[in-house]
């Protein structure tokens, strides 16, 4: 494994007459350096499974992200770290300590507990894992209002009721300002009626139930 000062990309495999090298782009962060030899790690795994083996290939790529991210965040050890009800800080914390990006850390979050993370610039969605990620949900007017105060530089969380698919879903939204880059991250978390009951009681809920009429953007 070695940096590469001139190299356009993240990484790519190289053979030589006695195995491989791993070259990586020298300005990658520490995180993504550690992604990109995972996944080259999975290529050379994939050529050594046989002849018949396929090696390029949209799937290949697919499952080479794959094995990189059971390398980085293996499935149990990952499991055991994170709280059964995990908040937004935690995602910042497992990203620490597995040195993994927050997109990645993010995504295995998603895999192991019903939540949705995304990521926001500027006002708007720039990536999403987890349960909502194709719901119309994430386009609700008073998700987006949290959103751009994300954006702003602002921190907090709040219940709302989101209006998504042609139905009402009570969830709690928290959101941390990634400095003064204009970006935040945000998490999305279902809660029960109960709980939605209560925050309505304290009244930290947006939407219907809260004398709002729903709104859609």
């Amino acid at each position: 494994m070695r940096p590469w000062l001139t190299f356009f990309g993240s990484g790519e495999l190289r053979r030589r007459a006695d195995g491989y090298d791993i070259v990586y782009a020298k300005d990658l962060a520490l995180s993504r350096r550690r992604f990109t030899i995972a996944h080259e790690l999975a290529h050379i795994a994939i050529i050594q499974a046989g002849p018949r083996a396929p090696t390029s290939g949209k799937e290949v790529e697919r499952l080479c992200d794959l094995i990189a991210v059971e390398i980085l965040m293996p499935w149990q050890i990952f499991e055991s770290a994170i709280p059964r009800h995990p908040n937004l800080g935690d995602v910042f914390v497992l990203a620490k300590q597995f040195q993994t990006s927050l997109v990645a850390t993010s995504q295995r979050c998603t895999e192991i507990r019903p939540l949705t993370v995304l990521e926001v610039a500027k006002g708007r969605i720039t990536w999403c894992v987890g349960a909502l990620r194709r719901s119309t949900a994430l386009q609700d007017a008073s998700l987006l209002e949290h959103v751009r105060r994300a954006c702003d530089g602002h921190s907090g969380s709040a219940a709302l009721y989101l209006n998504g698919n042609s139905s009402l879903l009570p969830a709690r939204v928290e959101y941390q300002s990634l400095g003064r880059t204009g970006r935040a991250l945000c998490m999305l978390k279902r809660i029960s009626a109960s709980e939605a009951r209560a925050a309505l009681h304290d009244s930290d809920i947006v939407g219907p139930e809260a004398g709002t009429p729903p709104r859609t953007c």
